[in-house]
């Protein structure tokens, strides 16, 4: 088809959209095809929309032909979504619904309504986080657990970042899929699937409370932004 597939990141700073572009709007955590001969886009087709959760697309897509004769591809995430799209078009071939999320409150944040939810396609986000299934060792660490779980915000998937609080990010910012993609046994037309169940806890800290040189986990500064 003379394209080039190229998975992109998503817009900086990682947890804050306040001052992105509009091109960065329209190409973060997508795949987008490039014309091989002009390196002009061709389509493009995004994963989160004004991603504030680090989702990245850091899967490689993987191209396949169908029993049908389609040229398809899969593109996996690291919100555990597979989405399998028409490699001519960028149109989902596996169905593929907007859904309404919790809206960021955060000041100057500029988040979606809805996000991509690949509803023809098996998810591999992992069992739903909750207070009963916080495990330790011992019982002090279960509560422990137990206790920050209760003490974050967890809406579901997509759960909004805020400063009140830490948020629950489920999948993480390190997936669902995330480097090494999936891999497809033509033959026996199977699927071969890595995945990770790894969720994160993710809050913003306003930066007048922040001290110089302070650090937090292995979070950033989001620079450009409050």
């Amino acid at each position: 088809l003379g394209l080039v597939y190229v998975p992109t990141g998503n817009a900086t700073p990682d947890y804050h959209s306040g001052h992105r572009s509009t091109q960065m709007d329209r190409y973060s955590s997508s795949v987008v095809a490039l014309d091989g001969s002009t390196g002009r886009p061709r389509w493009a087709f995004q994963t989160v929309h004004r991603d504030l959760w680090d989702y990245d697309v850091g899967s490689q897509p993987v191209l396949v032909d169908l029993a049908d004769g389609r040229p398809a591809l899969i593109q996996p995430t690291k919100r555990g979504e597979l989405f399998l799209l028409d490699r001519r078009t960028g149109d989902p071939i596996a169905p593929v619904a907007e859904r309404k999320v919790p809206v960021s409150t955060v000041a100057g944040e500029r988040a979606s309504a809805t996000q991509p939810f690949s509803i023809g396609m098996p998810s591999f986000a992992g069992p739903r986080p909750s207070e009963k299934s916080m495990w330790g060792l011992l019982m002090l660490d279960q509560a422990w657990c137990r206790l920050r779980f209760k003490q974050a915000r967890f809406d579901g998937p997509m759960t909004p970042i805020g400063t009140d609080r830490p948020t629950i990010t489920w999948p993480g910012a390190l997936g669902g899929h995330n480097w090494g993609s999936v891999a497809v046994d033509e033959v026996n037309n199977l699927m071969v699937v890595n995945t990770m169940n790894n969720p994160s806890v993710v809050r913003l800290i306003p930066r007048d409370e922040v001290k110089e040189n302070e650090v937090f986990g292995i979070g950033g500064a989001q620079a450009g932004t409050p």
